[in-house]
């Protein structure tokens, strides 16, 4: 995933079908913190729309899984 695919997931999938069921409340998407996952325009996008970007370290998601 590039940052570009990244940004289009938040906006047209994440952001969609979870903004209803936050009904005005934040909502917190996890991530890996790898730089290919995301970009100033997810972050930007993020921060308007009420949506907390937490990066993990890169690379350690599946380790963290356990």
């Amino acid at each position: 995933m590039t940052g570009e695919t990244g940004w289009e997931w938040l906006e047209h999938d994440f952001d969609k079908l979870t903004r209803a069921k936050a009904a005005g409340r934040y909502r917190l998407l996890i991530v890996d913190g790898h730089t290919s996952h995301f970009n100033y325009d997810l972050l930007s996008y993020a921060k308007v729309n009420e949506i907390i970007v937490l990066c993990l370290p890169a690379n350690t998601t599946h380790a963290l899984q356990s």
